[in-house]
C-alpha cells in the first residue's frame, strides 16, 4: 500500500456514527439551535473523512452547550468543563477533547511536537482514531440530560 493509510468509507463512517448515536440516546435530548447545527457540520465533516473539521467542531459544539447551559458567555472553555454539572467521564472526554482542539488550532503548539513539512503529514491511523473520540464525546455531553 506503499506507506498509505488506510481510511474508512464514507459510508463505514456513517454507520459507525449512526450505531454511537442509538447507543448513547436513549430518551430525547435537547440543546440551542448552535450546538444543532455544530453538531451537524461535526457529523457532516466526520462522514466526509475530514478529521481535524470533526475535531475542531465537536469542539464548538460541546463549548456553545456548555456556555447556553449555564448562560455563561465569557468564561474560557475549561472553566466551562470544570464548573458544569457533567459527571467525571464527559468531564475528562471534554479535556482531552480541548486539549487535541489546541494541538490542531494553535499551529505554534502543533509544531513543537512535531515536524510538519507538508499538510500531508498530518494524517495517521491515529487522527481519525482522535476524530472517532471526538465525536462520541460531544454526543456524551449533548445526551448528557435526557429524557425517557
Amino acid at each position: 500500500m506503499n506507506g498509505e493509510v488506510k481510511r474508512s468509507s464514507a459510508q463505514e463512517r456513517d454507520q459507525w456514527a449512526i450505531r454511537i448515536e442509538e447507543e448513547l440516546l436513549v430518551g430525547g435530548a435537547a440543546f440551542s439551535e448552535w450546538a444543532t447545527l455544530m453538531s451537524f457540520e461535526a457529523h457532516t465533516a466526520f462522514v466526509a473523512g475530514a478529521d481535524i473539521a470533526t475535531i475542531i467542531l465537536c469542539s464548538s459544539a460541546c463549548e456553545t452547550h456548555l456556555r447556553t447551559e449555564a448562560n455563561d458567555f465569557k468564561s474560557r472553555f475549561i472553566e466551562l468543563i470544570d464548573s458544569s454539572t457533567l459527571a467525571e467521564t464527559p468531564k475528562n472526554e471534554l479535556h482531552w477533547l480541548r486539549r487535541t482542539r489546541n494541538d490542531w488550532a494553535h499551529i505554534k503548539r502543533k509544531t513543537a511536537s512535531t515536524d510538519l513539512k507538508c499538510y500531508t503529514n498530518a494524517y495517521d491511523e491515529a487522527l481519525e482514531g482522535d476524530a472517532k473520540r471526538s465525536y462520541q464525546a460531544m454526543l456524551l455531553v449533548l445526551f448528557s440530560d435526557q429524557w425517557v
